[in-house]
């Protein structure tokens, strides 16, 4: 960069598995001056070389629970990527049958998950779908 001169930021290259990029800081942990992603400066040093970080904010993945098959209503639920969160407790029900757990796959085939169970990374980001498993 040329002093005086304005010059767009290079655009971020970098990817972080279940964070989304928020920008650039002067600082680690984002106390310094902030910049928007390719935005035109100027100026950020008289001379030498100006070191800007990467900031990441976790992704917020929707957990959506399925009665597959039982009745009911339950309402989505947001977890926050890298925070261990417990899954929303079961409200749904289904006559003559007593609820098992969640899992990724309607027919129980996919990730098995209990009722209230802590829960971490479920997904990097998006919609996660639990349906209800049911034994008789």
């Amino acid at each position: 960069m040329t002093y005086g001169v304005y010059t767009a930021l290079t655009a971020n290259a970098f990817t972080r598995p279940g964070y989304s990029f928020t920008g650039w800081n002067t600082e680690p942990d984002g106390s310094g001056t902030s910049y928007i992603n390719k935005r035109s400066v100027r100026n950020l040093a008289t001379e030498g070389t100006v070191v800007l970080y990467a900031q990441w904010k976790p992704n917020t993945i929707t957990v959506r629970f399925f009665r597959n098959g039982g009745t009911g209503t339950m309402e989505n639920q947001k977890l926050t990527y890298g925070v261990l969160t417990a899954l929303s407790e079961n409200r749904f029900t289904r006559e003559g049958y007593s609820f098992a757990g969640w899992n990724t796959a309607a027919n129980g085939t996919g990730a098995s998950y209990a009722d209230g169970e802590q829960v971490e990374d479920l997904a990097l980001s998006g919609t996660v779908i639990l349906y209800a498993q049911w034994t008789s």
